[in-house]
Parts: structure tokens; sequence; C-alpha cells
């Protein structure tokens, strides 16, 4: 957590040591969120973490981008659906779209 705020990222994609599993922790307005691939019961986390109840949606890149830009969010997390790992497709500073992958 104290990376995303020092350095100001709006994400940090990484994959879960105790589970193995693809997630992603990102800033709210009242703290910080986790998504993971596939939900599991969370490991207690202090108040300012809530985890979300949903799986990511597992997509192709081209389906990623076209929920990207429906939904007009700064960035989507999304579980690829080839090869079922966690992405991250987002909205570059220089207008482009970026994409990183948990490998």
């Amino acid at each position: 957590m104290a990376d995303l705020k020092a350095l100001g990222y709006q994400f940090h994609l990484f994959t879960d040591t105790s589970t193995g599993q693809d997630c992603v922790l990102y800033r709210t307005t009242g703290g910080y969120r986790l998504e993971q691939v596939n939900t599991q019961p969370p490991v207690p986390l202090d108040g300012l973490v809530t985890v979300s109840p949903h799986p990511a949606a597992r997509l192709t890149l081209a389906e990623a981008r076209e929920r990207f830009d429906l939904e007009g969010r700064p960035f989507l997390f999304f579980a690829d659906s080839a090869t079922a790992r966690g992405a991250v497709l987002y909205q570059r500073d220089d207008g482009d779209l970026g994409l990183v992958t948990a490998d």
C-alpha cells in the first residue's frame, strides 16, 4: 500500500504468495480495494482494505478493451480468457492504452 501512495500508482497487480492467485490492489476514496481473479475468503486485513466479492471477468484482450472503452474507468482488472491469469488494461499518461500482465 505504501508504494501505491508514495509513487502515485493507480493500482498494483501482484500474485498472492499464500493463494497463488493474481490480485490487484488500488486506492479508493475511503482506503484500498482488493480484487482477485477467483474470490476466496480474505485473510484478515486492516480496516483500510475492502475485498471485492466478485471474481475478475474472464475476457479476451479485445473484450477487455471494449469494456474499458464503455466504462470509462482509468483501468480494468480482468482474467485473460486464454491463460486465466490476471491483467490490467489502463490509460497511460500519453493517452494510449497500456497492459500489465501477471507472469
